[in-house]
């Protein structure tokens, strides 16, 4: 650490980063905040849109009009009618919305604020978690994922596109490294607030390291990527599992990384927790996961190993059967991905294809 300035030693380092996290501490306790970290002094704390738009037609543009537009583009593409969900979907994919990122958590404000570029000064942006102004409107969330609970996610909702901040504490770029240091000794580190396959993806691109390019999947692969969609869709999630699968697919691609492999087990864990939980909308006061429900047998046979070798590989680095990753291979993965892929194909059937004709027989349609 010391050698981003040798006339400082880690001792000062340490000295530093504990005057600054005090500073924060203090001023946080002062009042009730929502925080949000900067990794550069932006001229105004705004949303994607707005920057994105005002950069056209000036500072004064109707951002309530152009989200509108948006929106209404949105729900005729994909059919739904939520609007809050459809923007938290886009935000949460690096779509532009009129959604500005916050959290309830000083910590993980204090590490985006230490994120690239390393040749500029962050700040952390204190904001009144109850607002006098009511042309703000902040809201958690709904149904959050990983990366969204690590982060202690609040989105801010502004009527002009921008908010003014209650207070700013500026990160020096000579301290970032230090504070991430310091972070990562209290758990606030990338693989925790990147919890995801696509947050990864994301962070590998905005620290100019090599992008990880998308694999080709087989018609089967794709067959099962439309049939966890269509699942998903029926048990009102609202995560995409076929993008956390071609992400699994991604990242171990031309690689024996032991963390790449964790990472990718994570994501394919991710698809089947819900569902193997039962903890989706449709799940609520009924009994047991869809697959239980539509009467299929192969999940206590095939998908619960799997399930099991996936979460102990995604948490630990080892197989359920404590094969550790010393002796495993991304090849011993790729058959772990083809396990999940011919049994969670054959668990899918059931359950859609039941769903399908029931549809068809309360409309009407049931083919003859």
């Amino acid at each position: 650490m010391s050698g981003n300035n040798p006339s400082k030693t880690d001792s000062d380092h340490l000295e530093m980063v504990l005057g600054k996290i005090n500073e924060i501490a203090r001023i946080a306790a002062q009042g009730h905040y929502i925080y949000r970290g900067e990794p550069e002094h932006y001229e105004r704390v705004s949303s994607g849109l707005y920057r994105q738009h005002s950069q056209i037609q000036g500072e004064e543009i109707d951002i309530k009009a152009v989200q509108e537009g948006n929106l209404n583009d949105a729900k005729r593409y994909t059919g739904q009618t939520d609007e809050f969900e459809i923007l938290t979907f886009i935000q949460h994919y690096g779509g532009k919305t009129n959604l500005i990122d916050f959290t309830s958590d000083y910590r993980v404000a204090v590490f985006f604020a230490c994120g690239p570029p390393n040749n500029a000064d962050g700040r952390i942006v204190f904001l009144q978690s109850q607002p006098d102004d009511s042309a703000i409107c902040i809201r958690k969330p709904q149904a959050p994922e990983h990366r969204v609970i690590a982060q202690k996610s609040v989105f801010v909702q502004p009527a002009k596109g921008y908010v003014e901040p209650h207070e700013v504490i500026s990160i020096s770029k000579e301290l970032k490294q230090a504070m991430l240091a310091h972070l990562r000794l209290q758990g606030i580190k990338a693989e925790e607030i990147y919890g995801d396959l696509h947050g990864y993806i994301q962070q590998q691109d905005t620290t100019n390291e090599t992008f990880l390019l998308p694999v080709r999947l087989t018609p089967e692969q794709e067959d099962l990527c439309k049939r966890l969609d269509e699942l998903y869709a029926l048990e009102q999630l609202q995560a995409s599992p076929s993008e956390m699968f071609r992400g699994a697919l991604t990242v171990i691609k031309d690689e024996s990384n032991s963390d790449r492999i964790a990472q990718a087990a994570h994501s394919l864990r991710e698809i089947l927790y819900p569902i193997m939980s039962g903890r989706t909308r449709r799940s609520s006061g009924k009994r047991g996961n869809p697959f239980e429900r539509y009467g299929s047998v192969f999940l206590k046979v095939g998908l619960g190993k799997t399930y099991r070798d996936l979460n102990a590989l995604a948490h630990h680095g080892v197989m359920s059967d404590s094969l550790d990753f010393q002796d495993f291979s991304v090849s011993d993965f790729e058959n772990l991905m083809k396990d999940f892929e011919s049994t969670m194909h054959t668990a899918l059937i059931r359950p859609l294809d039941t769903h399908r004709r029931i549809d068809q027989f309360l409309s009407g349609d049931l083919p003859k």
